[in-house]
């Protein structure tokens, strides 16, 4: 109300500036709080449009827009719509610049939701308008961020395209002279996405002129340097490497930055890593202490504190793994005994009237390098006198201070869970309990870590009771803090305890409390969301048999996350009812709760659940046995899956689109399908390859191609044995024994249905050794529904062959009716 007054006050004073001030802070009311805030400012703007249209006042529209689009993932469609129709006005009615400034928010907004080509395509539009009113600082902008949506390194669209982008912008700021992010920046983008692409040559290219632009620059010659040392290692060439990381020292000594020790530091940790690799370790170490002599020679306290701060940072190389090559296990040796004696030089020059931050700093390093070697004595005394300085150093108010005390503790427990002292360990973690109860910053969610790890350890003891009893002891504290959230976390681990213990009814009981908390939960930003609790107790209800209590809950799931209106837990909701009614073979209901999932990712945008509500489509029809209607939506799917590279789930489907052509006798596009699986058969679970496999040897015998059924069913039967996959031996044993027959040659038939039923045998006698567990029990009898039907079919050709007594034998191994 009061910011709508000041716009009114600023309006009547024709001071634009200050009017839009005040519309950007009612924006800020709603991207500061929660989905109902951002809710209510989209009304707000929405109810001022029509007046602001009435008064001609675009550039309003145009301002609520981008206070709108600062945070539109709280409220994703309907932001959406409202900059759709912020566009459209200014279309129809504003300048072609407020029409880019809304195509720019609304590039931002795809982009924020991972929808790249939607984002490039609305920056493409703005750019072609800011170039026909030739602006060029817009301009430039606009093709740095089309640039780094084409050159993103995790989601790279076309590089190409990125590097396009980049030499228009350098075209820019030579002809027009416009230094917008600077011409350097834009010539190290384009040598980066050229080492991406490997293509070296022009990499080093664009790096040397980066330097050629910064020369007088020391502090970013330094950086570009450094970044051409790091292209060396790429290529395997560490003597240059090396070579350039000195010369980055060099200009990094030269430059004014206050980080630029810290920075000689880290290279010279580079270097050592480079050094480690050549043998040629005591180099490096030269350097350190050269570097550190000429520190100490000009008196600058502060130019030494930040050295070994840098220290701090240096790589540390890990031993695991290295034990089979005592060379490289020497240097490793070498290079932390190295690392302690800086670090205790450093304790030693600093004294105790030297930087805290940094003494405790080199402590800490101290304690992980002694750990390391396994000196537990010594890096626990390290860790200890890093407590006594922090103790010495009151106030204790600053975060870093307080999450460093948490840390040490953590870690002197964990050198003592190593050593197998569990009661000191416990002990520790306990007094990092009480540090974070007692922490004036909230370090509630690091406490939960802490709860876990003693959790693990009476987990790992088989002590679920006291496992429970952690977490337990902490409710009370959290009630008492009004920290609901926690509260809420405590509760969900207590329930996934006692339901890793199979006592439902009690995980039940602390869901249901989780649930009330969460309900009554303003700040759900941390805690387990509503809709996943409603899972975990729709699971639990399911395990007891109970469904119309656990559709109760699917559906609230649902309810729930709609109100929220986030979409990726109306996903999940949707897909989990879909779900449970597919397995209730209530298909209807699961195609129309599939459909909705379907349009809230067609809505988002989110290509990944798009495939996977078009993929769960495609199984319900399979079900019904529409046959066309689940092909159609697989090869939707999988188009996308593939469009998108998630190998995984493009396999998952071929295998599926297979499934359906084989039974539906279209044998070549079944073959077409698998062959795809086969061939990306990293992405499949053991078990899946060689039901695969095993199809392909079907279909190939089928159409008589035996050779080819053959090469499969002996694929089958390699990767059953490499994998020591019982069930595929069998299998694949029995299907060589079905090709054999299928041709003719018995002798061969009758003696790999014998290798099956020895084989099968063998596993029922080991099942029949474990019967007192029930799981064994139940395989036993699954034993005989799975290979039914090779004893009966080893059974047949032995009576075709007149070896009627050794047919029945064989029947009576699975203790079932004898047949003709």
């Amino acid at each position: 109300d009061y910011y709508e007054q000041g716009f009114r006050v600023a309006q009547a004073l024709d001071d634009r500036q200050s009017a839009n001030e005040f519309l950007r802070s009612i924006g800020q009311l709603g991207w500061q709080g929660g989905r109902q805030e951002f809710l209510e400012t989209l009304a707000f703007f929405q109810a001022k449009r029509p007046e602001f249209l009435a008064a001609g006042d675009l550039g309003s529209i145009a301002v609520s827009a981008e206070a709108i689009s600062r945070r539109a993932d709280q409220a994703l469609p309907e932001a959406r719509m409202y900059l759709q129709q912020s566009l459209e006005i200014m279309q129809s009615q504003g300048q072609p610049e407020q029409v880019a400034h809304i195509l720019e928010h609304l590039g931002q907004l795809f982009r924020n939701q991972s929808q790249f080509e939607m984002a490039a395509a609305d920056y493409q539009k703005a750019l072609e308008i800011y170039q026909k009113t030739q602006n060029r600082e817009k301009e430039l902008d606009i093709l740095f961020r089309l640039a780094e949506i084409y050159g993103n390194r995790a989601h790279q669209l076309d590089a190409q395209k990125a590097i396009e982008f980049y030499q228009q912008a350098l075209r820019i700021h030579q002809e027009y002279d416009v230094d917008l992010g600077s011409e350097g920046r834009t010539l190290g983008h384009i040598a980066r996405i050229y080492q991406q692409q490997e293509n070296f040559a022009e990499a080093l290219r664009y790096y040397q002129r980066q330097l050629d632009v910064y020369k007088g620059d020391a502090s970013q010659t330094a950086t570009v340097l450094s970044n051409i040392a790091e292209l060396y290692v790429t290529q395997g060439d560490d003597e240059t490497a090396i070579d350039y990381y000195y010369q980055s020292i060099e200009q990094q000594q030269q430059s004014n930055d206050s980080y630029r020790y810290h920075s000689i530091t880290y290279k010279l940790g580079k270097i050592a890593e480079l050094e480690l690799k050549r043998n040629n370790l005591n180099a490096v170490l030269n350097a350190y202490n050269e570097h550190l002599v000429a520190l100490q020679a000009q008196g600058d306290e502060q130019a030494i504190a930040d050295f070994f701060v840098g220290l701090s940072n240096v790589y540390l190389p890990q031993h695991s793994g290295q034990e089979s090559d005592p060379n490289l296990q020497a240097q490793l040796d070498q290079f932390t005994e190295a690392m302690i004696d800086l670090c205790q030089r450093g304790l030693e020059i600093l004294g105790p009237e030297g930087d805290s931050q940094v003494r405790t700093s080199l402590l800490g390093r101290l304690g992980k390098a002694y750990r390391q070697q396994e000196q537990y004595e010594l890096a626990l005394d390290a860790y200890q006198r890093k407590l006594t300085l922090h103790e010495e150093l009151e106030p204790q108010e600053e975060w870093n201070t307080q999450y460093s005390i948490s840390t040490t503790l953590s870690s002197i427990a964990r050198i003592y869970q190593e050593q197998g002292n569990i009661e000191k360990a416990i002990a520790y973690y306990q007094q990092q309990v009480e540090h974070q109860r007692h922490s004036s910053l909230s370090l509630f969610f690091d406490l939960l870590n802490t709860l876990d790890n003693i959790g693990r350890i009476y987990r790992e003891q088989d002590d679920f009771e006291m496992a429970i009893a952690i977490y337990q002891n902490e409710l009370e504290f959290a009630k008492a803090q009004e920290t609901q959230s926690l509260y809420a976390e405590l509760l969900g681990r207590i329930a996934r305890l006692y339901r890793s213990l199979n006592n439902n009814d009690q995980a039940l009981d602390y869901f249901r409390q989780q649930l009330v908390v969460q309900q009554n939960n303003q700040q759900d930003e941390y805690g387990s969301s509503q809709s996943d609790i409603l899972q975990n107790l729709a699971d639990i209800h399911l395990e007891k048999g109970d469904a119309i209590t656990a559709l109760d809950y699917l559906q609230a799931a649902v309810r729930v996350s709609q109100e929220l209106g986030e979409p990726y837990y109306m996903l999940r909701s949707f897909g989990s009812l879909g779900y449970f009614y597919s397995q209730q073979g209530q298909y209807s209901e699961a195609l129309s709760t599939y459909q909705q999932q379907l349009g809230v990712a067609q809505e988002w945008g989110e290509p990944r659940f798009i495939a996977g509500a078009l993929s769960a489509m495609g199984g319900v029809y399979y079900q019904l046995e529409n046959h066309d209607q689940a092909i159609d939506h697989h090869q939707q799917a999988l188009k996308i899956y593939q469009a998108i590279d998630d190998e995984y789930f493009a396999v998952f489907t071929s295998r599926a689109l297979g499934e359906i052509y084989q039974e539906q006798g279209d044998y070549q596009q079944a073959i077409q399908y698998y062959d795809y699986v086969v061939i990306n058969q990293k992405s499949l679970f053991d078990g899946s390859l060689f039901d695969v496999l095993s199809a392909l040897g079907f279909i190939y015998q089928e159409l008589a191609e035996y050779d080819q059924a053959f090469s499969y069913y002996q694929q089958a039967y390699d990767f059953a044995q490499a994998k020591e996959y019982d069930r595929g031996h069998v299998r694949s044993l029995a299907q060589l024994a079905g090709l054999f027959e299928a041709q003719g040659d018995f002798p061969k038939a009758i003696n790999h249905y014998r290798q099956a039923i020895t084989t099968n045998e063998s596993i029922r006698a080991r099942a029949e050794q474990g019967a007192e567990n029930s799981e064994n029990q139940a395989s036993e009898e699954n034993l005989n529904e799975w290979f039914r039907d090779i004893y009966q079919d080893f059974a047949h050709l032995l009576n075709q062959q007149g070896r009627t007594e050794e047919a029945k034998a064989v029947l009576e191994l699975l203790s079932i009716p004898e047949i003709d």
